[in-house]
């Protein structure tokens, strides 16, 4: 895992949340147009008989995954910005947090900290070089260690 894919998990189970967060909605959505017959003349159109119980237990398990999805949102959440906290670049702070937390993109970052988005490309760079220092031997494997240094030292 790189340094922007670590810090990215946050974004990715935003994203997630989101994506179950719109299932459920749209189950929820079924589950009301779903119909049960009150007269004693029924026709049988569906084979399955319990359609809106079917319904409330879909609901409910999606309503779990989402719980466990906002838990480790929370989490990784919390993890992330307890490590971008005590970098001592604050230019490397701002970058990150306004990146990888807030979600912003290069031009509302460059707008945010009165900097050109050139700047930002270069300051971010430096703070994903000083992140992945401090923190890399959290998510880093060996391999991609390995995998950096060679490519590092091939350009020489």
């Amino acid at each position: 895992m790189t340094t922007k894919e670590y810090l990215g998990q946050i974004r990715k189970l935003s994203l997630m949340v989101e994506a179950k967060l719109d299932e459920r909605y749209r189950l929820m959505s079924l589950a009301c147009r779903i119909t049960v017959p009150t007269d004693g003349d029924r026709v049988k159109s569906t084979p399955d008989p319990d359609k809106m119980a079917n319904a409330v237990e879909k609901i409910i398990k999606c309503e779990k995954e989402i719980d466990v999805l906002v838990e480790n949102l929370l989490d990784k959440r919390k993890e992330i910005i307890s490590q971008i906290d005590n970098l001592e670049n604050p230019s490397a702070y701002g970058i990150l947090t306004y990146r990888y937390v807030q979600f912003l993109s290069d031009k509302e970052i460059a707008d945010k900290m009165d900097i050109a988005i050139s700047a930002v490309y270069k300051i971010q760079k430096a703070a994903l070089m000083e992140f992945e220092k401090k923190y890399g031997s959290i998510y880093l494997k060996k391999s991609d260690v390995m995998e950096k240094d060679r490519h590092k030292y091939s350009n020489l």
